[in-house]
């Protein structure tokens, strides 16, 4: 299952794309082609005495939200122009820098994991990841939302 807005060769090296499935992808960034990526909003989804919960857990708190997830092309969109990577999102909360989830696009992993990107702001640059969603997040994990 391919969709047009991602493209996975900015990620994987050959044959390595083959392997992952587009699981789901939020139908609202369809029409999206830019952001102002100052107006995302980064959600934890923790309620309140939570210390984590798992990122399908965090996934199903973000589909009953109306807010629209930030899929893996937008990331290539900051990953392509990272001067529109926010400041707030390099900055240290909770003693580290965020990890942001791009959780608008749910692959399968050739073992049959599901994952979403994320990046991680280290020595002036984004590290990329994949975070398997049976993982816990905790207060240091941000799903970036975009809400109108």
């Amino acid at each position: 299952m391919k969709n047009d807005r991602f493209f996975t060769a900015k990620f994987f090296k050959g044959e390595e794309e083959e392997k992952f499935q587009i699981m789901e992808q939020d139908e609202q960034m369809a029409g999206f082609k830019g952001m102002d990526f100052d107006k995302v909003q980064l959600k934890t989804c923790l309620e309140p005495g939570e210390v984590s919960i798992s990122g399908e857990e965090t996934l199903k708190r973000l589909k009953k939200n109306k807010g629209v997830r930030l899929d893996a092309a937008m990331l290539q969109l900051l990953l392509a122009s990272p001067r529109n990577i926010p400041e707030s999102w390099k900055m240290e909360v909770n003693g580290d820098t965020p990890y942001i989830h791009f959780d608008g696009t749910v692959l399968l992993t050739p073992s049959g994991d599901r994952v979403t990107f994320y990046f991680h702001w280290c020595s002036n640059s984004p590290d990329i990841f994949l975070a398997h969603l049976e993982e816990k997040r905790d207060a240091n994990d941000f799903s970036a939302i975009f809400t109108a």
